[in-house]
């Protein structure tokens, strides 16, 4: 009896240790918190990188991507404790788990060219926006960042009917209230 008392008392011991490892936090702090925190910190001029760890490094890209990116609720929830490295972490939060290059050549009609071709539709667009729309300009202008620029437009557009494409840019470049609708 008295040997089964001790192992429980050992086992009991070694699993109240723990095993040093840092959890997941439920709620993730801003980015500045683990900012400059670094599993392996730099060194020299112009570095003011400090001890951290991977999990701190892990951290600090979901902030900063909640932080960042518009649709932020759109990226997967993932662990960081499943991965061995911070960039590992990262290509799962950027891409949902789905590389891009993995299906070139892959399907019927080769998504991922397709994929590339949209995003530079898209980026030429944006360009042309932006050098020939003067409305679009003055609205960029106002608003500040692209994010923000897209964070309105999508708030606007998700309650409100515009008659035109500028109308819709003169509420946004001139921060008025939008037009009553005709009765």
């Amino acid at each position: 009896m008295s040997r089964i008392a001790s192992l429980l008392v050992v086992a009991f011991a070694v699993t109240a240790c723990g095993d040093g490892e840092q959890t997941v936090p439920d709620t993730i702090e801003p980015e500045s918190v683990y900012a400059a925190r670094c599993q392996s910190p730099r060194s020299g001029a112009g570095f003011d990188d400090a001890k951290g760890s991977l999990l701190d490094e892990q951290l600090w890209l979901r902030s900063w991507t909640d932080n960042t990116y518009l649709w932020y609720q759109e990226v997967p929830r993932a662990d960081p404790k499943q991965f061995p490295t911070a960039l590992a972490y990262f290509n799962v939060l950027k891409t949902g788990g789905y590389h891009l290059e993995h299906n070139f050549g892959h399907g019927t009609e080769h998504l991922s060219a397709l994929l590339a071709c949209l995003n530079l539709l898209a980026f030429a667009i944006h360009t042309v926006c932006d050098l020939a729309e003067g409305a679009w300009r003055k609205a960029r202008m106002t608003l500040g960042p692209r994010v923000r620029f897209f964070q309105s437009l999508q708030a606007l557009t998700s309650y409100l009917m515009f008659s035109s494409w500028t109308e819709l840019l003169d509420t946004l470049a001139f921060a008025r209230p939008p037009p009553s609708p005709a009765s």
